[in-house]
């Protein structure tokens, strides 16, 4: 059997094969080529700067020397007026806050090493008037306009002058969270500025001022008889009403006010006056048999005349005048040894009010207006339950001496109080704090 002549595809084409074949050999090596990621890490190289050094020009500083004058003369404090602002008088409902013990100092002392004791105003303040200390929270003073207290052999009216100025400056003192209140009275009547006690604000202690600073001063053409309650400036409340307490029946020089000082619920009380007064009540009247009473008319004429002699000769040399109250003290002054007989009867029955019993009708006036709801105070007084204190200043003529001084003394003590006694103006200027 022949075999065929004929040649494959391949076979016809063998160059064509060979080249077929390279070139799929190089299209699969370009694939894989492409399959392959070629990735290039950059690593950045921290920067890092360097400050030049540049060099400055400095300035010496100078010492600039200046000439001080040094003034040797000491100088006085000069003294600021308060600016009152009067605003409209609204009435503000009154907490009553529970009664707080057994703190060492009180709350203020309790917050005072927080730094928050000092403006709550439950501090006890203390005071010295002429001499007197005292700690309280509720000040009450009673301060005596009786003639005696401006007459020439206490000081004159200079001298009491200074005692009003003295009460101002304590009252300006005060803080404003301190509560006070101020009685002037004569032998029969008195007058209160407030109502009750008040905060010691700037407004307040202003009317203060212009109600008291009036009282007995030296005015021009002042009148022989331009002194007493009558002098007060405005703003009082009113007379002082009696206080029915036993056995108090009549109420006359300080009485009234020391017990609306206790109705009040005051805790510490000063009383500025020249006696213990007639604090007593009778059951006769007395009367004076005997008496030469056209001579004794007389008498008191010509002592009138020459009592007004010799203010016209003060006043026209710019001094005040002579202060003598009443008839008895004008006899007294001018004729001091003339006699108009007569004796005195009547007056049994009665019973003088010592320090005991005055003690007693102001513990019981103390107790009967006491708050039902117990009120927040400071245990900073180591006294009494309540922490009172009656405090006594009595002004008196060198010529006599202290008047009553042992009522004065005892009934002071008897009310966890103190006692001073001063004769004359310059007693007063010497225990006044008061430029």
């Amino acid at each position: 059997m022949k075999k065929s002549g004929k040649k494959g595809f391949f076979g016809a084409h063998v160059k064509s094969s060979a080249m077929m074949v390279s070139l799929l050999i190089h299209a699969l090596i370009i694939v894989v080529a492409f399959s392959f990621v070629v990735v290039k890490v950059l690593v950045k190289e921290e920067q890092n700067f360097e400050a030049l050094k540049v060099n400055r020009p400095q300035m010496k500083l100078k010492k600039i020397q200046v000439q001080v004058k040094i003034n040797k003369k000491k100088l006085k404090p000069k003294i600021r007026k308060r600016l009152v602002v009067k605003m409209p008088q609204r009435k503000v409902p009154e907490f009553k806050m529970p009664e707080i013990t057994g703190v060492k100092g009180g709350i203020g002392g309790s917050l005072e090493g927080s730094g928050l004791g000092g403006g709550l105003g439950f501090s006890m303040p203390e005071i010295n008037m002429f001499g007197v200390k005292s700690r309280g929270e509720k000040f009450f003073f009673i301060l005596d306009a009786t003639p005696s207290m401006i007459i020439d052999e206490m000081g004159g009216i200079p001298a009491y002058n200074i005692i009003k100025q003295e009460l101002l400056k304590i009252a300006e003192s005060l803080d404003s969270t301190v509560l006070f209140n101020i009685v002037v009275f004569d032998s029969t009547k008195s007058k209160v500025l407030f109502p009750k006690l008040v905060p010691a604000s700037a407004q307040n202690v202003e009317t203060m001022k212009a109600w008291l600073e009036p009282l007995n001063r030296v005015t021009e053409n002042m009148d022989d008889k331009d002194y007493g309650l009558k002098t007060l400036g405005p703003g009082a409340h009113g007379a002082v009403g009696e206080i029915e307490v036993d056995p108090l029946q009549r109420q006359v020089w300080w009485m009234k006010p020391a017990l609306l000082a206790m109705k009040q619920q005051a805790d510490t009380v000063y009383l500025l006056t020249y006696q213990w007064g007639n604090l007593s009540h009778t059951g006769e009247k007395v009367k004076h048999v005997g008496v030469d009473q056209e001579k004794k008319k007389k008498y008191i004429a010509l002592a009138r005349k020459k009592h007004k002699e010799e203010n016209d000769k003060r006043r026209k040399n710019g001094d005040p005048p002579r202060v003598l109250g009443s008839d008895t003290a004008l006899l007294g002054a001018y004729f001091p040894n003339v006699g108009f007989g007569g004796v005195k009867t009547g007056g049994g029955g009665g019973l003088a009010y010592n320090p005991q019993i005055m003690t007693k009708a102001m513990t019981e006036v103390r107790e009967r207006n006491r708050p039902k709801t117990p009120q927040l105070r400071s245990g900073t007084f180591k006294k009494k339950k309540d922490a009172l204190s009656v405090n006594v200043i009595q002004f008196f003529r060198k010529s006599e001496g202290p008047r009553d001084q042992e009522n004065l003394k005892k009934f002071a003590t008897m009310n966890s109080g103190k006692y001073n006694a001063l004769s004359g103006l310059e007693a007063i200027q010497s225990s006044s704090q008061t430029d």
